[in-house]
């Protein structure tokens, strides 16, 4: 693979089908400039991504009304999209989008596929948008302490969903411990211990390992377990077909 297709791999979103949503103006055209670069750590690709997010930052009166375009023309289950739409209107950051991030936060999560085999269902990845809609809320807090602490409580108290509304719990007790009393109120009983979940820095994972948890032990040899043929690859997501 040459350089330059392997740099246009890693440092570019593919909008594919879903492209059509975008590009009826220039705010428009500047959004799907983020979504395809937003990926970019460095070079061409990263200075497009950071021109891109300035030029939003001064249309943000129009992203509203251009918001609501690309959402009915984006197809049902298009949620890496929305995901990146959530993710590159948050480094805007404008008050005027939280609006839009409420009600993301706020669908009814699909119900789960019980039949549907699979490691990564659609509707784990449409709980993701939300709870990325809910940490753009978080980021808002420092424009407008009250009205975004105001939203998160409001997820808090209408979305049930747990993965949402526990983002939210942090979020809002992050900010403002005061606030613990009158969320506890607003939770059952059973979802109390939610109060008591802490956010962990990505640096407090860095574990050290010592070289000697890679030696090998003369002991114990390798041996590859016998897998009948109607079962899968242990690499794969799919299900084991059931045994009689």
């Amino acid at each position: 693979m040459s350089k330059e297709k392997k740099s246009q791999r890693d440092d570019h979103f593919e909008l594919k089908k879903s492209a059509p949503a975008f590009g009826e103006n220039t705010t428009e055209w500047l959004l799907s400039q983020a979504l395809q670069n937003m990926h970019a750590t460095e070079g061409q690709g990263r200075q497009n991504y950071r021109r891109a997010i300035a030029a939003l930052k001064e249309r943000a009166e129009e992203l509203p009304s251009v918001l609501k375009r690309i959402d009915e023309r984006l197809s049902i289950g298009s949620h890496a999209i929305e995901w990146g739409v959530c993710y590159v209107l948050a480094e805007v950051e404008d008050i005027k989008l939280l609006p839009h991030f409420v009600s993301v936060a706020l669908r009814k999560v699909p119900e789960r596929n019980v039949d549907q085999r699979t490691c990564e269902r659609p509707e784990d990845l449409a709980v993701l948008v939300q709870v990325m809609a809910v940490e753009a809320i978080e980021r808002l807090i420092r424009l407008d302490k009250e009205q975004a602490t105001k939203a998160l409580i409001e997820i808090v108290k209408v979305q049930d969903f747990l993965a949402v509304r526990r983002v939210a719990i942090q979020a809002v007790i992050g900010v403002d411990p005061t606030q613990v009393a009158k969320v506890r109120k607003l939770l059952p009983d059973y979802q109390r211990w939610l109060l008591d979940v802490k956010r962990v820095p990505v640096e407090y994972l860095n574990a050290p390992i010592h070289p000697s948890e890679f030696r090998p032990r003369p002991n114990r040899p390798g041996v590859a377990p016998k897998l009948k043929e109607d079962r899968t690859s242990p690499i794969s997501c799919t299900n084991r077909k059931k045994e009689n």
